[in-house]
């Protein structure tokens, strides 16, 4: 019983994130059109990025929680990914321009950014527990 109501639950927020993604990313749009560069709605997105990852890995953050707490090797990269995660999309071009070079590609877009905040959040859930 108490497995399918966490499970619900986990699911239920990863679809309430969702739909908060989707509205702040509405919002960025709305900022872009208005040439405003406030990084806030990126945090927040960003963030919101993170928790679905966390939340995709919830059996191991349940495992956190009941002490099976341990750091690992992914902690140095999953922390170098959240730095990179943090960076909003506008600072990549004006860092690097338009079209090169290609490993900078991937930070310019807000798709691909999210996926990166997702699989963040997955490796910190990762890289503090034991489990695996």
């Amino acid at each position: 019983m108490k497995s399918w109501f966490f499970k619900g639950l986990a699911t239920g927020i990863v679809a309430l994130l969702i739909f908060l993604v989707a509205d702040m990313y509405w919002t960025i749009q709305e900022l872009i059109k208005k040439m405003d560069s406030t990084p806030i709605p990126y945090i927040k997105l960003t963030i919101y990025g993170m928790l679905i990852g966390i939340l995709v890995e919830w059996f191991s953050l349940k495992a956190i929680f009941q002490g099976n707490f341990k750091v690992n090797w992914l902690f140095v990269p999953t922390l170098f990914l959240m730095v990179l995660a943090f960076i909003p999309d506008y600072y990549w071009f004006s860092w690097f321009g338009v079209g090169k070079p290609w490993f900078v590609s991937p930070f310019r877009y807000r798709e691909s950014q999210m996926a990166l905040d997702i699989i963040t959040g997955i490796l910190l859930v990762r890289s503090l527990t034991n489990n695996r």
